[in-house]
C-alpha cells in the first residue's frame, strides 16, 4: 500500500510538472505568434499597422507588444503607451539589466527569447520574465519587435 501511495504522489507530480512545462510552452508559443504576426502586418501595412497592432490582444489580453526602431525609437508599446516616441535603449529592468539595449542586441542577433526582471504590479518586487524578439521591416525601415506577458 505504502508504494502505491508513492507512485501515485510520483505520478501527479510528474503531471503536474508535465503540465507547467506545457503551460509556460504554450504562454511563450502566443510570444513568438504575437511577435511574428506583428512583422508580417508591420510589411504589409506600414504604419497603419502601428494603428492595429496598438489594439492587438493576446495571452487572454495581458500580453504586450513593442516595437521600436533598431536606435530604439518606440513606435508601439502597448502596455506603456506613454513611451511612444521615445527612446527604449536606456531603460533598466528591475535588477539593473540594460532590457532596451538588451532586446536591441537581441535582435541584432537575429530574434530570439529574453530574460529580464520586472516589478510585479501589486508587490513591485523582482519578477523574473521572458520575451519573444524579432525584427521586421516597416515601409523601407527596419523594426525591432517584442512580445511578453503583463
Amino acid at each position: 500500500m505504502r508504494k502505491s501511495g508513492v507512485a501515485v504522489i510520483v505520478v501527479l507530480l510528474v503531471a503536474w510538472g508535465v503540465k507547467g512545462v506545457f503551460a509556460e510552452s504554450s504562454v511563450q508559443e502566443d510570444f513568438k505568434q504575437a511577435a511574428e504576426y506583428a512583422a508580417d502586418l508591420l510589411e504589409q501595412k506600414g504604419q497603419q499597422g502601428l494603428l492595429e497592432l496598438e489594439h492587438y490582444s493576446f495571452c487572454d489580453a495581458k500580453g504586450f507588444l513593442i516595437v521600436t526602431n533598431t536606435e530604439g525609437q518606440v513606435f508601439i508599446h502597448t502596455a506603456h503607451p506613454a513611451l511612444k516616441g521615445q527612446n527604449s535603449l536606456g531603460i533598466k529592468d528591475a535588477k539593473g539589466g540594460h532590457f532596451g539595449l538588451n532586446i536591441k542586441n537581441v535582435a541584432g542577433q537575429g530574434g530570439g527569447w529574453l530574460d529580464y526582471w520586472w516589478p510585479d504590479a501589486t508587490t513591485k518586487a523582482p519578477v523574473q520574465k521572458t520575451m519573444y524578439v524579432t525584427t521586421g521591416i516597416m515601409e523601407g525601415i527596419s523594426v525591432v519587435i517584442a512580445a511578453g506577458i503583463r
